[in-house]
């Protein structure tokens, strides 16, 4: 049985941040190549530096603005966090399957253009979980730590044998809460990195998996940070979540088979496999690293020329 929700309204826009982004850095070097006076001389120096502290601090705090506006929160009876932008999540059995939105456009006829192509090759890439349960004996952060520090039998290929490879365990602490987070490559289905964040609160234990392809979780770390950095337990006792939302006491919290989960979000997306290429996008982090890079060298070359 599946509910589908849609609580979230607008959406970010990333173009006009690229543009604002290409706008600047494109400002900045045709001043240092048409006014090199102003920075190559000790005179201006000052002002120089000036102007590059203002420029910093105008792209900082736009960017602190527009991700301020643009965060969207999901909640359900026993949590919260920041969901990927254009992402959807619905209810299945007891489990939340969070993942992307195929447009409305792309569900009916004509849903074979590109566009819906490349949407729905986007509901595969990464998928995020969600299940809670009351706490019983087979839940305490011992056990979520133990179990996540042995490796896990996978069947690749049909018939061939093999196990995940651990990536991390460790406890973290998000909003002064514990968790035990580790990450394993493989351990649901191969080929496919998982995140497992778990903790208790009250009677509640909660799980948060985030899958995504090997050839994507680059793409998707950004959003993935984000969204266990905004984790909240809601609730804290389990008479307080909807029966629909909690899975039977007689197993683990790390018993659900996240496996079946995703292999049902999977198929349900399309048929279509990757083709073997990993993610072209951020370039918006590539904006980023490139303008903090040419300031600081900018800066080392104004504070060269002072000292001459």
């Amino acid at each position: 049985k599946r509910t589908h929700i849609n609580p979230f309204s607008g959406g970010r826009c990333k173009k006009p941040r690229m543009a604002f982004y290409s706008l600047f850095y494109q400002t900045l070097i045709h001043c240092i190549l048409t006014q090199p006076l102003l920075f190559c001389y000790p005179s201006s120096m000052k002002q120089s530096l000036r102007i590059l502290i203002k420029s910093s601090f105008i792209l900082l705090s736009f960017l602190f603005l527009i991700n301020s506006a643009e965060a969207k929160v999901f909640r359900n009876s026993y949590v919260s966090f920041e969901l990927p932008d254009k992402w959807d999540c619905y209810l299945e059995n007891t489990a939340w399957v969070c993942r992307y939105a195929i447009s409305k456009k792309c569900l009916g006829e004509g849903s074979n253009t590109p566009e819906c192509q490349e949407q729905r090759k986007k509901t595969k890439e990464a998928i995020i979980i969600l299940a809670a349960k009351e706490v019983g004996p087979k839940d305490s952060f011992e056990i979520y730590y133990d179990y996540l520090k042995k490796t896990r039998p996978i069947v690749v290929g049909g018939s061939k044998k093999s196990e995940s490879q651990i990536i991390h365990v460790k406890p973290i602490n998000i909003e002064k809460h514990k968790w035990i987070d580790g990450m394993h490559l493989g351990s649901e289905i191969p080929h496919y990195y998982t995140r497992y964040v778990a903790t208790i609160k009250g009677n509640i234990s909660v799980l948060v998996t985030f899958s995504a392809h090997k050839l994507y979780y680059t793409k998707y770390s950004n959003e993935f940070f984000r969204a266990i950095k905004s984790l909240r337990v809601i609730a804290t006792k389990a008479s307080t979540v909807s029966s629909k939302e909690l899975r039977p006491n007689n197993v683990g919290t790390l018993g659900v088979n996240i496996g079946a989960h995703l292999n049902t979000a999977l198929d349900e997306a399309s048929d279509e496999g990757f083709d073997g290429q990993g993610s072209t996008q951020g370039s918006e982090q590539m904006f980023l690293v490139f303008g903090a890079l040419l300031m600081s060298l900018l800066g080392i070359f104004i504070w060269l020329r002072g000292r001459k």
